[in-house]
Order: structure tokens, then sequence, then C-alpha cells
């Protein structure tokens, strides 16, 4: 209530306040209301803790004009609002799949595979291929993909070994280094990186803390040979990583297209 200081629950979550009904459960209580049924009474919008002394007053007969039903109404609503889908709130930022998660599809990918020499079969099949790639990246959370952006910007070509298994190769130490999270956290997240099979970490590599390689995404031929996904987006960002976040955190693969004349 307004103005109370009464503990309703203590430090070990002991309830001490008291539920307290707004309509009367029945009809010799006060504010009770024949056009509710038994089950709205019961229901939790009808219902309020209080602490011993509110809770006697508001049912005494004396002060009926003080606390009609409106008036309990609005003083439950505004002590709840702000704890209002609080669990939610607080699961939002760290949330591992929102369903409303969206991305970008391209449409010809003319800026990988040019406009020559492709038939309309195989670019559908690329494309096909990308949009499997842009949901596997959507169903990871944004702290998840933003850590694969910082691997893909900071990292260097493999050694001559590694060629064909993974494009891009940093060191656990370094990448330590550029991240802005705890260590609990940053292995939080590259585990679900390592479980969507877009990363790996080699522990036997010279490093004393191991090398972490983002698994190669291959997808089929230019007259170059295959194309590598991560490698086409480090050469399309240059130094500017807000291309690289672009493609792998903001889920827009429109970076791949070309205008078609």
């Amino acid at each position: 209530m307004p103005g109370c200081n009464e503990f309703i629950v203590d430090a070990k979550g002991l309830l001490l306040g008291q539920i307290a009904h707004i309509s009367g459960f029945d009809r010799k209580s006060i504010r009770f209301d024949e056009n509710l049924s038994n089950e709205d009474r019961r229901h939790y919008d009808n219902l309020m803790i209080l602490c011993f002394k509110h809770h006697t007053e508001i049912d005494a007969h004396e002060f009926e004009v003080r606390w009609p039903t409106p008036t309990l109404k609005g003083i439950k609503a505004a002590h709840e609002a702000p704890f209002r889908d609080l669990v939610g709130r607080l699961v939002e930022p760290v949330r591992d799949r929102a369903s409303g998660t969206t991305w970008k599809s391209p449409q010809n990918l003319g800026r990988v595979l040019g406009f020559s020499g492709f038939t309309e079969e195989e670019v559908a099949l690329q494309l096909d291929l990308v949009e499997g790639f842009a949901k596997k990246l959507a169903d990871l959370p944004r702290e998840v993909r933003s850590l694969l952006v910082l691997m893909v910007h900071r990292g260097k070509a493999p050694s001559p070994m590694w060629h064909g298994r993974t494009e891009i190769e940093i060191s656990w130490n370094k990448l330590t280094s550029y991240a802005s999270w705890g260590d609990d956290v940053l292995w939080g997240n590259f585990d679900l990186l390592r479980e969507a099979g877009l990363a790996d970490l080699d522990r036997e590599a010279t490093d004393s803390d191991g090398v972490v390689r983002p698994e190669a995404q291959l997808f089929g031929s230019t007259p170059d040979g295959d194309w590598k996904l991560f490698e086409v987006v480090k050469d399309l960002a240059g130094d500017d990583v807000s291309v690289i976040h672009r493609v792998l955190h903001d889920l827009d693969f429109t970076l791949f297209d070309e205008p078609e004349s």
C-alpha cells in the first residue's frame, strides 16, 4: 500500500503478508460483486498481498468508502507495473533464439560469382547454401555472432597445412585480448559457435593456449575455385569492420549482390 513500510516477504523468502481479496469472496464481505464467478474471485487479478494492518483495514466496513474496488485495483496495478515482464526484460539481452530474427537474403551473388558462366540453376543452388548459412547464424545469440565478427576481423590466413579446412585463424591469447567479455562469457559464446559447427579450437597448436579457427564455409565453384564465405567477407570489408558486422552480425547478405545492369 502507498506509504506502507511493512515487509511482505522476509530475507529468507518467508511470506509475512496476507492474501486479500479486492472484490469480497462472499456476500457478507466488503466490495462483494455478484457479477463475478467464484473462479473470478479467486483469480490473481482479484488478489493483493498486504500487511496484516492494511488487510484488516480494507476489510473493515467503517473504511468501505476509503477503499472501494477501483482504488484497490489502481494501487495493485501501480505497484506491479515496474515488475511486469521483469524476467522477460532480463532474459532479452541474452536470449538464445529470437523467433523473430530475420536476415536479408542475397539475390544474385554477383560480387562473388560474377554474371558469366553460371546457369540460373547453379546460382539458385549457391543462394540456397547462403540461405542455410544465414539461418544457422540467425539461431545464434547476438553476442555469439559478435564473437564471430571479432574472429574474422582479427584473424589471419591459416598456416599452409590448414588451407581448405579453415579460412582464418587467430590464437586464443590474441582473441581474449581483443574480446570485451570475461573468460566465462567468452568460453560460453565460443562453445555455441563450436556446437553450431562454425569454429574449433586446436590446443595442439604452437600457441600455448591454442589456435581458434572458424570452420571453412565452402560454397560451390567459381572460375577461381570454391569460394569461401569468411574470406569473401574479409576481402570485401578491407579494414572496415562494420562491413563484417553487417554480414555476420546484422545478417545482411545483400552485400554479396551486384546491381544487375
